[in-house]
């Protein structure tokens, strides 16, 4: 009995660590970079990044020069994103109000920190 108490704990514990802490709610919409800069240097990037999140799980990235679209997920303080045709990536996610978010990247071993803003669509 004291077996399976722990094994249903544990099993509890893992399904709780894998369910969003985020309200994906707020994620449907457009998200446009207000700052993005590394975490090392305090080096502001100036390059376009901004996010287009659909209720059916889906999303579109406008890097400027290039473009990016696929599916999305949450999973506990992660975004997963798998553009169409290419590998999954995540970024950490510290904050996601109804309109704003901030998350963290890794990108060539550098910590980056985003910042959008939801921005009202007509």
């Amino acid at each position: 009995m004291v077996k399976q108490f722990i094994l249903l704990s544990i099993l509890v514990c893992v399904v709780s660590a894998c369910a969003s802490s985020l309200d994906a709610s707020y994620l449907p919409g457009f998200w446009k970079t207000v700052e993005w800069k590394v975490v090392s240097s305090g080096q502001v990037i100036d390059n376009q990044m901004d996010f287009l999140f659909t209720t059916n799980d889906r999303y579109a990235v406008d890097y400027g020069s290039q473009r990016e679209k696929g599916s999305f997920y949450l999973a506990g303080e992660y975004l997963h994103t798998k553009e169409d045709g290419a590998l999954e990536k995540s970024v950490r996610v510290t904050k996601l109000t109804m309109d704003s978010m901030i998350f963290e990247m890794n990108r060539a071993g550098s910590i980056e920190v985003v910042t959008l803003i939801k921005v009202p669509q007509d």
